[in-house]
């Protein structure tokens, strides 16, 4: 089981981008690579951006809108995602806005006799 990922950053670097930016998971499996889903709106349509390293630069955003964000570690067998981490973009842009999301609480998920069981630890 990979480990969350940890210590989402959102940087909004223009009115319609955002760099997603966390902290590599210690423990659990192997990480063998990263996914970024992030989704907007009533309709909550999540979308997906492949991420070899420990940031993601997504453009083509919606302006003057808020989107939520989490980061899922994949292994081999199994995933961890983060905790969800919201930014809403601004238009105009004035190039502070900063948003900082903390894994508390943060689950871990653990797979037991065939039974997966999700584990919250309050840090």
């Amino acid at each position: 089981v990979a480990s969350d990922p940890f210590n989402i950053t959102l940087t909004q670097t223009s009115a319609t981008s955002v760099i997603v930016e966390w902290s590599q998971p210690s423990g659990g499996a192997t990480v063998t690579g990263y996914v970024v889903h992030y989704s907007h709106g009533v309709d909550n349509i999540n979308q997906r951006v492949a991420a070899s390293s420990t940031s993601s630069n997504i453009t083509h955003l919606d302006r003057n809108t808020s989107y939520q964000f989490s980061v899922e570690a994949t292994s081999e067998h199994v995933s961890g995602e983060s905790n969800n981490c919201t930014i809403t973009l601004f238009d105009p842009f004035d190039g502070i806005n900063v948003v900082e999301c903390d894994p508390v609480p943060q689950s871990q998920t653990v797979l037991l006799s065939k039974v997966r069981v999700k584990i919250w630890v309050c840090m």
